[in-house]
């Protein structure tokens, strides 16, 4: 998800979110902890097609970056 083209959802707390090349927002995973840590709640609620789910799974393989 690093290298997703970034987006910023005003309308969530300045929620950062990774563009995937379907076009759909998922959070970035720091953003949401960020704003965990500050108190604020957000879900990570987003129209997933489970690419984010695959990404991650890759990096904890040290296969994506």
């Amino acid at each position: 998800m690093v290298g997703w083209p970034r987006d910023i959802l005003t309308d969530r707390h300045n929620l950062l979110v990774r563009v995937c090349a379907d076009g759909i927002g998922h959070p970035d995973p720091d953003s949401l902890e960020w704003l965990h840590r500050i108190r604020v709640a957000d879900d990570g609620d987003h129209a997933c097609d489970g690419c984010c789910q695959e990404a991650r799974a890759l990096c904890r393989l040290g296969r994506l970056s």
